[in-house]
């Protein structure tokens, strides 16, 4: 119980810090303001796998449109 609240704490934090980034600076880190939204919609997933995912998804299509 103990851990999946510490996750949920830190699942908030970085839900808020990446509230607080512009447009460009989450493009940066390859995530939209959508993805940060998505990820605070309350639900069974975890929301930093969420946004892992996004950001690794938009790596491998940008890794195959270059070949």
């Amino acid at each position: 119980v103990r851990a999946g609240l510490s996750r949920a704490a830190m699942n908030r934090r970085v839900l808020h810090r990446l509230s607080t980034l512009s447009e460009r600076e989450l493009k940066d880190i390859g995530l939209t303001p959508q993805d940060v939204a998505d990820a605070a919609v309350p639900g069974p997933r975890d929301a930093t796998d969420l946004l892992i995912g996004r950001r690794d998804d938009r790596r491998r299509a940008r890794g195959a449109g270059r070949r």
